[in-house]
């Protein structure tokens, strides 16, 4: 990193202005082994900058002491004798100010305002699988292998966690429903007997004929948030029925976020050609990094950059412009927390990557490290304030 970015990004800390992915990125610097050189010129140029009339106003006793803890810290113990020795009495206290960035990264308190007892850990593969004759498979739980055979039917898991389907009688399977439902905190894939592949997000469910087809049509039932890839089949439309709208493709790839507690539902391309229908009648056709928004029923289509929309499937939280409700509800589902808001609710937006492998303290860190907003952990509850 060269020395202009670790200045502005040391400027933005100190103001209190990081957002969520220069805090990613202040964090690497400020942990890496190479970097204590250039933490020490920050230091010393913060040393130089502070102004004398405050130093006259600092009682000596006490800010020997801070000094006295700055340098015992064994994080600190490695930096040139030299430079603490240039320090004493009442300018201790400024220093502590800037160093304590430097001293809290090092100890892992970087955030105190994220306060916890117990941890709360990421999301793992898992789901339920309901066959036609009410049977349920915690597929989590289950073994590798076959997990059901009947009505010209096979149904399999394999060892990376993916839900398989082989059919051998179209017409015995025709009417056999089944239903893939994922809690919060599981995530799954299915691969369809026509060889699509449905990737489902956390509290999440699809519902579909065992052997696809209805009516000449493939067709799925999504409640929740899914990316598909598609398998190409011009003889039979692969169509996807939500709430509030009918999404109809060849073979492409897309996702689908319709979560019933969203403001809108989103359909992102990258890959061919989707129509979408909503319930009044309304049609629109997308082509690649478009998105068909419906909100309280109405659809736009805009460009938009569609790592977002499938940052999930990748294994990371990415948001652009958030709000900390849009954030907090991400986190809601894939960590299976209840998010409570104590006094006002922050209204500034976020933006930034996070992995979603992470346990949700280092990712409330990040975010509360832009100094916009605090959290508290009890239990299996977050408590959000400003």
């Amino acid at each position: 990193m060269n020395q202009n970015r670790i200045n502005y990004l040391h400027d933005r800390y100190i103001a209190g202005k990081l957002n969520v992915g220069e805090s990613v990125e202040w964090q690497q610097f400020v942990n890496d082994p190479d970097s204590e050189e250039q933490i020490l010129l920050l230091i010393e140029d913060s040393w130089k900058k502070i102004p004398v009339d405050l130093l006259d106003d600092l009682e000596p006793v006490r800010s020997d002491e801070l000094l006295n803890r700055i340098v015992k810290a064994p994080q600190l113990r490695k930096m040139h004798r030299k430079l603490w020795l240039r320090i004493s009495g009442a300018a201790a206290i400024l220093l502590f100010a800037t160093a304590v960035v430097f001293w809290f990264i090092s100890t892992k308190k970087l955030q105190p305002a994220v306060a916890f007892k117990t941890d709360i850990h990421a999301g793992k593969i898992g789901a339920t699988l309901t066959l036609a004759d009410g049977r349920q498979i915690k597929l989590d739980n289950a073994e590798n292998g076959k997990l059901a055979e009947d009505a010209g039917l096979k149904i399999s898991k394999t060892k990376a966690g993916e839900l398989i389907y082989e059919v051998k009688d179209n017409q015995h399977s025709a009417n056999q429903m089944n239903t893939l439902a994922t809690s919060r905190g599981e995530t799954y894939q299915v691969r369809l007997p026509d060889g699509s592949q449905i990737w489902l997000n956390a509290a999440s469910s699809l519902t579909y004929s065992a052997n696809l087809k209805q009516a000449g049509k493939r067709k799925v039932y999504l409640d929740g948030e899914a990316y598909f890839e598609v398998a190409k089949d011009k003889s039979a439309p692969f169509i996807v029925e939500t709430n509030n709208q009918s999404v109809e493709v060849l073979g492409t790839h897309f996702n689908i976020n319709s979560y019933l507690n969203e403001r809108s539902s989103n359909t992102t391309l990258l890959e061919g050609s989707v129509k979408i229908s909503t319930k009044s009648g309304v049609n629109a056709i997308l082509n690649p990094g478009e998105q068909g928004v419906i909100t309280s029923g109405k659809l736009s289509v805009e460009a938009v950059d569609s790592r977002f929309s499938i940052a999930w499937k990748n294994n990371k939280f990415m948001f652009e412009s958030a709000s900390i409700q849009e954030v907090m509800r991400m986190i809601e589902r894939w960590y299976n927390v209840e998010v409570i808001y104590e006094g006002e609710i922050p209204e500034n937006k976020f933006g930034g990557s996070v992995s979603r492998f992470d346990n949700v303290s280092k990712v409330l860190q990040i975010l509360a490290s832009t100094k916009k907003v605090n959290f508290r952990i009890e239990e299996r509850r977050i408590y959000v304030t400003k």
